[in-house]
C-alpha cells in the first residue's frame, strides 16, 4: 500500500513538473508577442516619420492589431497554465499528505506490534522465573 501512496505521489510530482515546463513555455511566448507588440508599435511609429501610401499603413496597422491578437491569445494559455499548475501542485500536496498519514499509521502499527511483541516476551520471561522459582522451592 504505502508503495502505490509512493508512487501516486511521484506521479503528481511529475505531472506538477510538466505542468510548470508548459507555463514557463507559455511564460517565453508571451514576452515574444510583447516584443513583437513592441516591434509592430515602432513599425508604425517610424511609419508615421515618412510618406507612406494608405495599403502600407492599414498593413502596419494590421500587423500591429494581429500581434495584439496573438497576445491575448498567449496570455489566455498562461492563464490556463497557471490553473494548472495550482491543481497540480494541490494534487501533489493531497498524495503527499495520504502518504504520510498512512506513515504515521504504519509507524503507529510499528509500536503498538512492538509493544505487544515486548509484553509477551516478558509474560514469558515471567513464566520462566515463575518455574525456576517454583521448581527450586519444590
Amino acid at each position: 500500500m504505502r508503495t502505490v501512496r509512493k508512487h501516486s505521489e511521484d506521479l503528481a510530482a511529475q505531472q506538477l513538473a510538466g505542468a510548470l515546463d508548459c507555463q514557463e513555455r507559455s511564460e517565453q511566448r508571451l514576452r515574444e508577442a510583447d516584443a513583437l507588440i513592441t516591434a509592430a508599435r515602432d513599425a508604425r511609429l517610424d511609419a508615421a516619420k515618412k510618406p507612406l501610401s494608405g495599403a502600407e499603413l492599414l498593413a502596419t496597422q494590421d500587423w500591429l492589431e494581429g500581434a495584439e491578437r496573438a497576445r491575448e491569445t498567449r496570455l489566455a494559455a498562461l492563464a490556463h497554465d497557471e490553473r494548472e499548475v495550482a491543481l497540480r501542485r494541490t494534487v501533489l500536496t493531497e498524495a503527499a499528505a495520504k502518504r504520510k498519514a498512512l506513515d504515521r499509521l504504519e509507524e503507529r502499527r510499528r509500536s503498538e506490534f512492538d509493544r505487544e511483541e515486548r509484553r509477551r516476551e516478558a509474560n514469558r520471561l515471567d513464566e520462566i522465573a515463575l518455574t525456576q522459582y517454583g521448581g527450586s522451592a519444590a
